[in-house]
């Protein structure tokens, strides 16, 4: 009743009315995040600016990884972010800089969440967004989390972004090669596993580019390297299918299948590229 009260109020645009309904009823609140939200949003109608971007600080202190929270704040701060299909809006040269400013000051709060940079990402070019890719992408190689290229795709629709994105990834593998690190200026060598992910995500970035060539190169490449990666097994079969022979992928799916017959969600997709091939049986 008192979330209907408030909606009531701000629907009737009586900001004022319902600012202190909230903090008559603050303690009766059980969802904090959603009374954050509504006093956030309708100090940002107010013109109460600085508030509003307050209340969705302390919603950052709930859940600092809220992607949708950033959006609000960036909003709240005058930037148009989308379009009216929901599509990411160009920024000027000026706009960038803010908002990866803005962004970055939330990154030294928490410095453990990657959310802010992967957002900063979606505006920023050229430099800038070379060394936020290269800062998100770096710890989740070492850290071994497939999902990265995924992260990475809306990427793809960009052809600067892509060209910067090879240019990284090919950096990496150059010194990976020469001296097992991801900078020529580290002095720690990486994990071998640390090189067979990053082969693993550049053969996914040529299978997005449509090069099943070049994707086939690198994800043999990861087999030779450690041919027991499930993963491995199913993005070549992925690649196979994208190339049009679905009996090879078929093929390929099996032997991932083959390396954990407990996993049943595999069973189940290798069942799916059987029947594709013509393998009722």
């Amino acid at each position: 009743m008192i979330t209907l009260r408030v909606k009531a109020l701000e629907g009737l645009e009586k900001y004022s009315e319902a600012l202190d309904f909230i903090n008559q009823n603050y303690k009766f609140f059980l969802d904090k995040t959603q009374r954050e939200d509504m006093l956030a949003r309708i100090c940002a109608k107010k013109g109460f600016t600085e508030k509003a971007i307050d209340h969705y600080k302390n919603m950052l202190e709930i859940n600092s990884c809220n992607y949708d929270t950033y959006y609000k704040i960036l909003k709240t701060m005058g930037f148009e972010l989308f379009d009216q299909y929901g599509a990411v809006k160009k920024q000027s040269a000026d706009e960038q800089k803010r908002i990866k400013q803005t962004l970055l000051e939330y990154q030294k709060i928490w410095p453990r969440v990657d959310a802010h940079i992967r957002i900063a990402m979606k505006w920023v070019e050229g430099d800038d967004f070379k060394t936020l890719l290269k800062q998100f992408i770096r710890p989740l190689l070492i850290k071994g989390v497939p999902s990265v290229i995924q992260a990475m795709k809306e990427f793809y629709a960009d052809d600067a972004k892509i060209a910067i994105i090879q240019e990284v990834l090919f950096e990496f593998l150059a010194s990976m090669d020469k001296q097992m690190t991801l900078d020529p200026t580290d002095k720690q060598e990486q994990d071998p596993t640390v090189y067979l992910w990053l082969v693993y995500f550049i053969s996914y970035h040529f299978m997005f580019l449509r090069d099943n060539e070049n994707a086939l190169k690198f994800v043999n490449k990861g087999i030779e390297h450690t041919p027991t990666l499930i993963d491995l097994y199913t993005l070549k079969g992925k690649i196979m299918q994208q190339a049009g022979d679905r009996v090879e992928a078929a093929r390929l799916f099996e032997e991932a299948r083959a390396l954990d017959t407990a996993d049943r969600a595999l069973n189940a997709i290798s069942a799916c590229y059987q029947v594709k091939a013509g393998k009722i049986e």
